[in-house]
């Protein structure tokens, strides 16, 4: 609770995942990967429920011995490689019988985030007294330098000419969404089922925090910064 209103997080975890199958079950430095957003979460200061959102039995079982509670399976129209967890976090608001005022959205695919980049979150939306706020971080390269290919086979700067900046210190600073936290106000997020619009803050984290499990090499390449981290007493 934060100041008086409630906060309900949840942990969207699809059985079905494709680039890294079974991911949320896969070991992490010899801890299943979801194992790692739950204990974090489980800590915080602000969050009022825990909720793992999960069409999964196998997850299921497990997201409940970390603590976590899985009041129900997700339906399966929500569970589609399609299907956008936002509108799992809909229906689970609608069913699961009690008020919130603020949902959070953790992803258990950023297993380096702490809990105080969670409750940061949290708190930058309360505190601004915004619609919602989203996690991120600086991008590892800035979209001032990318590239799109126009129909004469020639280069066209992404960000136009007008923005094709070359030298990085004259460029302005961009972050993106690193997926390890987002949050609404539930009121507005049951009409619009997005965490973002003209009113949302941004909350931001070290990009050593930040990598998001998309493949082989994401899972490979956090196995060893979270090691390194953790021997540094930081995670």
């Amino acid at each position: 609770m934060i100041e008086g209103k409630r906060v309900l997080a949840v942990i969207p975890a699809r059985g079905g995942s494709k680039g890294v199958p079974r991911k949320n079950l896969r070991p992490l430095n010899g801890r299943p990967l979801i194992s790692w957003s739950i204990e974090e979460a489980r800590k915080s200061a602000v969050i009022d429920r825990l909720v793992v959102s999960t069409e999964d039995e196998e997850i299921a079982a497990f997201a409940r011995s970390c603590g976590a509670d899985v009041p129900f399976l997700r339906p399966a129209q929500f569970s589609t490689d399609t299907a956008r967890p936002e509108d799992a976090l809909v229906h689970l608001l609608g069913a699961i019988g009690e008020s919130f005022d603020y949902i959070a959205m953790i992803h258990s695919t950023v297993p380096l985030r702490t809990v105080e980049d969670v409750d940061g979150t949290i708190r930058a939306c309360h505190e601004s007294n915004a619609t919602a706020a989203v996690a991120t971080c600086v991008p590892g390269k800035t979209p001032f330098w990318m590239l799109t290919v126009g129909e004469d086979g020639r280069m066209v700067p992404l960000m136009g000419w007008d923005g094709f900046v070359r030298r990085r210190q004259d460029q302005p600073k961009v972050l993106i969404p690193n997926g390890a936290a987002f949050v609404c106000r539930v009121e507005p997020f049951m009409k619009t089922a997005n965490f973002y619009g003209t009113d949302t803050v941004l909350y931001e984290m070290p990009a050593e925090r930040s990598l998001d499990i998309d493949t082989e090499l994401d899972f490979q390449m956090c196995e060893i910064l979270q090691a390194r981290m953790a021997g540094k007493g930081k995670v």
